[in-house]
């Protein structure tokens, strides 16, 4: 997408400027009095919540992950430190009379001295690391990235100040972005993200690099904006940004479809927008790729899977609920003139005027300042499709009626060597009036089992903690190879249907002829129908897994699920012919029980008589 048409020409030589910066200097005062009216009380509230809080970084913290495989400790006081210098560094900016000054300062250095900046999780990044972090050898991880954003900004916005106190404190941000992350960048073709290594899977195709990619590669154009003059090292690096980010982008589906989910959409295609956006102004406008129909599908991506009301539909490592980045989804709605995005940032703005995440992820955060004021003005009402289909993922959605009302359903197909993938080919989620009551349950808090080897030991991204049945005792595993087959969408005014064959996404596919899943969305009848079409080689066990977080009362005929709201939906078949087995899960984990409010159930249809062939069809309504 990028280097073919830019990398190696004259007007790019030309054209990189230097010194761009998406944060306005402190003497722009019209400015910071515009921000400190959207952002003043969310900022002091923050900054007088954490007068007790302890910053310390012990060694014995970072050695958490190797030693029991815990992040979340090491990585809770990381952030909350860099959330800290934001918080002060926003303050002292909105008020420019020196008060904060110190505290800024304070911050900087503290985080100026830590060995590194790149969280235990992601240390096997570098060879020389065992435990504990080489400081010879940093780590350009996600946050080795994002902190040398974060202190690029403050380095803009605090320059004069800190010259004032001491002529050591510049220099020496200067030098930490430049060997941290620039010159890593620069030096290094080894990171897996870059997509410069040759890495093959199991069925011999190109490793696919993910996210990662585009959220590092936006974070190093902003550090050297900073502190790297124009000359032909920032060229290098611009050009090495370019084929790197090739490597994601020309692999990035044409119909913008995100198979990491909505949640990571933030970190992967917003990132990508967010890569084209600063090639664009360091380059003075000369790379450009916002005509590019790519770009925009990937950018209208995350309005097509909102169900409603803050939730999205969340196969993958992805979390029901999100809260989008509404400023930066408005200002590329603007900049791509897509009334979609517009409308959907606003929709955004509704649900969550806070959006606190974003403290510590400077542009963002200012992207969000920036846009309130406009965002609560708008009266446009944000687009419900009514059917979205990626035929990259293989993933559909459709609803009875426009707007969060009525009943909601998403499928997929796909593979099982999706980025954060789960063992889940074939299954499904259902909402009604945007109240979650067939679920794919998410994840829980990343450790580290996650991403390592013991990745399918976590309950929650095994098929039988999904919507999908258990065949002959055997559930889906991991590999591309394992994929749904007869994939077919079809979307019609009153009703739109899915179905897939999912036999080959199975350990014993051999023993399976065939496993036909058809899903339909029927607005005439204001109903859900899934069929289940199989043939086996020989009587095995069957059973259907269902996952919820309602309260559920069985009957011979139908199953009553009941929401916290009190509102209802059935699912009705002949249960005569199974046992119903309903299980709690049982997790203490806090970020899944917040998703959801409380711990999923699993219900398990077991057929009493083991069987060669069937076919069921159950109606949800």
């Amino acid at each position: 997408m990028f280097s073919e048409k830019y990398v190696g020409t004259n007007q790019l030589t030309q054209s990189i400027k230097g010194g761009f910066s998406i944060v306005r200097p402190l003497s722009d005062r019209d400015y910071w009095e515009g921000i400190k009216k959207t952002a003043y009380q969310q900022v002091t509230s923050y900054i007088n919540g954490i007068g007790a809080f302890d910053f310390s970084l012990p060694a014995s913290m970072y050695l958490d992950f190797v030693r029991n495989g815990n992040r979340t400790r090491y990585e809770g006081v990381c952030f909350e430190r860099r959330k800290a210098l934001s918080a002060y560094a926003l303050l002292e900016a909105m008020e420019n009379k020196g008060n904060y000054t110190d505290k800024v300062l304070d911050f900087t250095w503290l985080i100026l001295e830590e060995t590194t900046w790149c969280v235990p999780a992601h240390g096997y990044l570098r060879p020389e690391a065992d435990g504990l972090p080489n400081d010879e050898h940093p780590c350009l991880d996600l946050f080795q990235a994002e902190t040398g954003c974060l202190l690029s900004f403050v380095l803009r916005l605090f320059q004069e100040k800190f010259e004032q106190i001491s002529k050591n404190i510049v220099p020496r941000i200067k030098r930490e972005i430049d060997f941290r992350v620039i010159d890593n960048f620069l030096i290094h073709d080894d990171y897996w993200w870059q997509g410069f290594l040759i890495r093959k899977n199991e069925d011999g195709k190109r490793y696919v690099v993910n996210n990662w990619n585009p959220w590092i590669l936006s974070n190093v154009l902003l550090c050297a904006a900073a502190v790297t003059p124009p000359g032909e090292r920032l060229q290098s690096l611009v050009e090495k940004v370019m084929r790197s980010l090739d490597n994601y982008a020309d692999a990035y589906p044409q119909d913008g479809a995100c198979d990491e989910g909505p949640s990571y959409w933030n970190r992967a295609g917003l990132s990508l927008l967010d890569c084209a956006y600063f090639l664009n102004q360091i380059t003075g406008g000369y790379v450009n790729e916002f005509e590019n129909e790519k770009i925009k599908n990937t950018a209208e991506y995350i309005t097509k899977v909102h169900i409603g009301n803050g939730f999205f539909v969340n196969f993958a490592d992805c979390s029901p609920r999100l809260a989008a980045n509404y400023g930066t989804i408005y200002k590329y709605g603007r900049l791509l003139g897509s009334e979609t995005m517009v409308s959907f940032a606003k929709e955004c703005f509704r649900l969550d005027k806070s959006n606190a995440f974003t403290l510590w992820q400077m542009p963002r955060a200012l992207e969000l300042y920036e846009a309130m004021p406009t965002l609560s003005h708008l009266s446009a009402p944000a687009r419900a499709f009514q059917d979205v289909y990626f035929s990259s993922t293989q993933v559909m959605a459709a609803r009875e009626r426009d707007g969060a009302d009525g009943l909601f359903l998403a499928a997929k197909g796909g593979h099982n060597a999706e980025s954060h993938n789960h063992n889940d080919v074939g299954s499904f989620i259902v909402y009604k009036d945007a109240e979650p009551f067939f679920i794919d349950p998410a994840h829980e808090a990343y450790c580290a089992k996650t991403f390592s080897d013991q990745r399918y030991e976590i309950w929650n991204n095994q098929s039988c903690f999904h919507n999908i049945p258990t065949i002959g005792g055997k559930d889906q595993p991991a590999g591309a190879g394992f994929s749904a087959s007869c994939v077919s969408y079809e979307a019609k005014e009153d009703e739109t249907r899915f179905s897939l064959d999912i036999k080959n996404a199975y350990e014993n596919k051999d023993e399976i002829q065939k496993w036909k899943r058809t899903f339909t969305l029927s607005r005439k009848n204001k109903e859900i129908t899934i069929t289940e079409d199989f043939a086996l080689n020989a009587p095995e066990k069957i059973v259907l897994n269902l996952m919820t977080v309602c309260d559920v009362a069985v009957t011979p005929h139908e199953l009553i699920f009941t929401a916290d709201s009190g509102k209802t939906l059935s699912l009705a078949a002949d249960f005569s012919k199974f046992h119903v087995i309903c299980e709690p899960v049982e997790t203490t984990d806090s970020k899944l029980l917040s998703d959801w409010g409380k711990a999923p159930t699993r219900i398990r249809l077991e057929l009493k008589t083991e069987t060669d062939k069937g076919k069921f069809t159950f109606t949800i309504k």
